[in-house]
């Protein structure tokens, strides 16, 4: 097998010091323009292609990137949500020629020893935090010491970090919108996680669409995510068991949308026709079922994507701390909002505010 070609044989056949081949590969320090094309020419001829290791030695940096996955026991690893943002973070990574580690816990405290574990020796020249809100402890050790990272999520109050996100709140206005236009005025809404910012965001662009439309929410059209996942159908039941039930439905993600779909087949109750429905994340499951379900897409590979651009551009750029980056999302309409009227669904542009 050929040996791997190392920068001292680069060196002699660029007549240079391995030191200036070195220069010319991290791009650091001053090197002629005829020299670095001799070095760049005695590359190309020998093959040599410098390995992340050779990168790491000549510049100080790492080129890895640290991922905080959210905790084991979260509800995060029950859809394709994680997989998407990961793949996003992943593409961004390979294309910078970056490589990634993953940490995790199971706990706060077994959170902050995998990041102090990153940040020990500077394994990582940065970190993308995902699933943050469960614990500001994370955030806090890293503002502490000065590392950079990147959230995904936006933050209620934390307006001196970086994050990524779609606007939560819009898409939730987007999600209601839909339902009217095709005539629905009560509408119900399930509430996700209480610790995420985003199921906030959501509830709040839903009241308002409500209102911009003449509709007074009733508290009776609220359901929490938390018994729908638990019990489906008993929730359910309940639910549209009440007078002067609500005709359709907004719920957290597609997972769950999936999940209502079964219960509300069980019980015979029929999609749409007595109870529209609209889920968020536009995951491939959205179409496994019958009906198909009528999902926001908010861009979560792409999330991903610019995360890790976003953390990459602050390591060079100071002046980028505080800075929110909003995705683009849209409604993707499927049976379980138009059923027969419209087969195959139509697609439905929903444009950030």
């Amino acid at each position: 097998m050929r040996r791997p070609v190392t920068i001292r044989q680069v060196a002699r056949r660029a007549r240079v010091a391995p030191s200036t081949v070195s220069r010319v590969i991290s791009g650091k320090g001053r090197v002629g323009e005829e020299t670095k094309r001799r070095v760049i020419k005695a590359m190309e001829e020998l093959n040599y292609h410098p390995n992340s290791l050779a990168r790491s030695l000549v510049s100080g940096a790492s080129r890895k990137l640290g991922v905080m996955l959210p905790r084991m026991t979260g509800q995060w690893y029950q859809d394709t949500m994680i997989t998407e943002l990961l793949r996003g973070i992943a593409s961004s990574a390979r294309k910078a020629d970056y490589d990634l580690l993953l940490a995790s816990g199971e706990s706060g405290i077994e959170e902050l020893s995998s990041l102090d574990r990153l940040l020990q020796g500077k394994r990582v020249d940065g970190v993308v935090l995902l699933g943050a809100g469960e614990d500001d402890r994370l955030l806090d050790r890293l503002t502490e010491a000065g590392f950079p990272f990147v959230r995904i999520g936006r933050h209620e109050f934390r307006t001196d970090i970086l994050s990524v996100d779609t606007d939560n709140r819009a898409a939730g206005q987007d999600a209601v919108r839909h339902l009217t236009e095709l005539g629905h005025e009560k509408i119900g809404f399930a509430i996700g996680p209480r610790g995420l910012t985003a199921s906030w965001d959501r509830l709040e662009g839903y009241e308002l669409a409500l209102k911009k439309s003449g509709i007074v929410p009733a508290k009776e059209w609220l359901l929490e995510g938390d018994a729908l996942t638990l019990s489906a159908n008993r929730t359910l039941s309940l639910f549209l068991g009440q007078p002067n039930p609500p005709t359709a439905l907004v719920v957290g993600d597609d997972r769950l949308g999936i999940a209502v779909i079964r219960a509300l087949a069980e019980l015979g109750i029929p999609v749409p026709e007595k109870l529209a429905l609209v889920a968020f994340n536009n995951s491939s499951m959205a179409d496994w079922t019958t009906p198909s379900l009528t999902s926001m897409d908010i861009g979560i590979d792409q999330i991903g994507f610019e995360a890790v651009e976003l953390l990459l551009r602050s390591l060079t750029d100071g002046e980028l701390q505080g800075r929110s980056l909003t995705v683009p999302h849209r409604l993707v309409a499927r049976e379980s909002t138009l059923g027969t009227r419209r087969p195959g669904g139509i697609p439905f542009s929903a444009k950030p505010r």
